[in-house]
């Protein structure tokens, strides 16, 4: 009996201990403060943002959010889809929205947090998906920016072959559920079809917009927002 309670008790211990691990590795502390503070207020969102470091910065180099205060932004820099889909209740789902954008991929695809599956990418989107709508918010998909190498993860060399299989997917599943998708891809995309105009681009390798290129993001997004009536 005594062996039985001591494995038990060291059960929980690996459990629990393993649950903080993923507390950490999705960052459920990041937006806790503002989730808490929004929450109380009784104000509900028209649009959350979720997404990675695109989404994170996108205040900070577009107007979009200046003139919309509806539209709020829970992306984290860095991200996976899945510590996305770990966050999406505490940073979506609790602040009970309209609408979600869904913007994941660049970083599964630049191996953040281990190889790269397009199944799994998948899945865990399709999971955020099926999330929201159980939760009666309606999802809006988003395409991966292009994207030719990724300064940080030099070893992965084929980011763009990649980048067009996840997007064409992410176009047929919203296609196929009926769901509004947002095209960043072609907007941002350089003459020769390699990557991301530089033009549109704070950094080299060109992975993340500068103001022209959150304009241009923007535009589409309003209006597709707009014209789905979101």
């Amino acid at each position: 009996m005594k062996r039985i309670i001591l494995i038990v008790v060291a059960a929980a211990w690996v459990m629990a201990a393993r649950a903080d691990d993923a507390s950490r590795w999705a960052r459920y502390s990041f937006y806790a403060e503002a989730n808490d503070s929004l929450v109380a207020t009784g104000a509900r969102p028209e649009v959350v943002m979720m997404g990675n470091s695109i989404t994170q910065f996108w205040p900070e180099r577009g107007a979009m959010y200046a003139g919309h205060p509806e539209i709020v932004s829970r992306g984290i820099s860095g991200q996976t889809s899945a510590q996305m889909l770990l966050r999406f209740y505490a940073d979506v789902v609790a602040l009970h929205p309209r609408v979600v954008v869904i913007g994941a991929g660049t970083n599964d695809i630049a191996e953040n947090a281990g190889p790269y599956s397009q199944t799994q990418t998948m899945n865990n989107i399709r999971a955020m998906v099926g999330i929201a709508l159980a939760e009666g918010i309606v999802p809006v998909l988003a395409t991966v920016p292009p994207a030719e190498r990724f300064s940080w993860r030099p070893e992965v060399t084929d980011a763009m072959a990649r980048i067009q299989a996840l997007n064409a997917q992410i176009r047929q599943y919203a296609a196929e559920k009926g769901l509004t998708c947002v095209d960043y891809y072609p907007l941002l995309l350089n003459a020769d079809g390699t990557g991301m105009d530089p033009a549109m681009a704070v950094d080299r390798p060109a992975v993340h917009p500068n103001r022209r290129g959150y304009a241009l993001m923007e535009a589409a997004l309003l209006a597709a927002l707009s014209g789905n009536n979101l």
